[in-house]
């Protein structure tokens, strides 16, 4: 009960975010990145959901920053986790 309400809990303000940014009350923060740091915190945060899994990253050394806001594209992987 208590890991679905948590659930919930993640989707309702995940559809709240969305609704704020498509109304343009919340704008993106932009800025250039490492995806590999945005990729390392989505799974630390990932961590209690995942813990059962194994998860293997494989991404290139050499990876160009991207212009993103890693608030909104941590939560975009933490979701499909």
């Amino acid at each position: 009960v208590v890991s679905e309400s948590e659930r919930l809990n993640r989707f309702i303000a995940n559809l709240l975010d969305m609704t704020r940014i498509e109304s343009g009350a919340m704008e993106p923060n932009y800025a250039l990145h490492y995806v590999g740091d945005v990729v390392g915190s989505a799974l630390n945060r990932a961590q209690t959901i995942t813990a059962e899994h194994k998860i293997e990253t494989d991404m290139p050394a050499d990876l160009p920053m991207l212009r993103l806001d890693p608030v909104l594209f941590e939560q975009a992987l933490f979701n499909l986790l």
